[in-house]
């Protein structure tokens, strides 16, 4: 009876192969319009400094780019702690008030990011999906396997904390209008 072995360089070509599905990842956040006016809603994902208040966990996740704005051209890098993990990002696109698009650079990922925004009933709908897929398969499979499935839980929490500074600059806002009347 002959014994099969696996076949090593067979199984390292694949894991290490360019061939893989792009991942999509996405979350969202509605906003009601009596809660923030869709200029701040953008305001807070365009300044780079406003989105890192709200965004950014550390030491899990966090991010830096190198402008204030998400302006084309701007590159900055999200890292991860656990799994150790980063990716870079370029701004590629702006729609002010509607859209922000960004490519992945660098040699980990390949894809796209967008931002968008968008008036649903009585408020704005923020979108974030994500379209990327790993150099490889040894990095898909740890983007995919690691970082994908959390995505959404991490970014509804941290969007429970835009919501609130949203809320809370419109409320500043309007004490500000009744003061000066």
């Amino acid at each position: 009876m002959e014994v099969r072995r696996p076949n090593i360089l067979k199984w390292l070509r694949k894991l290490f192969s360019t061939e893989k599905a792009e991942e999509l990842i996405t979350s969202s956040l509605f906003i009601r319009s009596d809660e923030a006016e869709l200029k701040d809603f953008f305001e807070q994902i365009y300044d780079i400094e406003k989105f890192c208040k709200w965004f950014n966990f550390f030491p899990i996740v966090w991010l830096s780019f190198d402008k204030k704005y998400f302006d084309v051209g701007c590159t900055g890098t999200i890292r991860f702690s656990l799994p150790p993990f980063y990716y870079k990002l370029q701004v590629v696109k702006i729609v002010p008030y509607e859209s922000i698009e960004m490519i992945a650079i660098g040699n980990t990922l390949e894809g796209r990011a967008l931002f968008t925004f968008r008036k649903n009933g009585d408020g704005y709908v923020f979108e974030d999906p994500h379209y990327l897929t790993g150099k490889n398969m040894l990095i898909h499979k740890y983007y995919t396997l690691l970082l994908a499935p959390n995505h959404e839980a991490f970014m509804n929490w941290r969007y429970s904390v835009l919501k609130k500074n949203l809320i809370n600059e419109t409320l500043n806002k309007k004490k500000g209008k009744l003061h000066n009347d």
